[in-house]
């Protein structure tokens, strides 16, 4: 049996921080790293969620 995943992320954009490069940078930012951007809701239990997912899985 093939698994596809697929998904979306709900994100707050980000304005340029003084100390970034705005050479290189826009004045607003649109990313999927947490290290940036806020996600909505809070994804810091993807470790978690993922076990569950696997004990799903390993039941079927």
């Amino acid at each position: 049996m093939k698994y596809i995943s697929g998904g979306y992320y709900i994100i707050s954009p980000l304005t340029r921080a003084e100390y970034m490069d705005k050479t290189i940078l826009p004045e607003t930012i649109i990313s999927v790293s947490d290290c940036l951007c806020d996600f909505h809701p809070e994804i810091d239990n993807c470790g978690e969620v993922q076990i569950k997912v696997n004990r799903i899985i390993q039941r079927n």
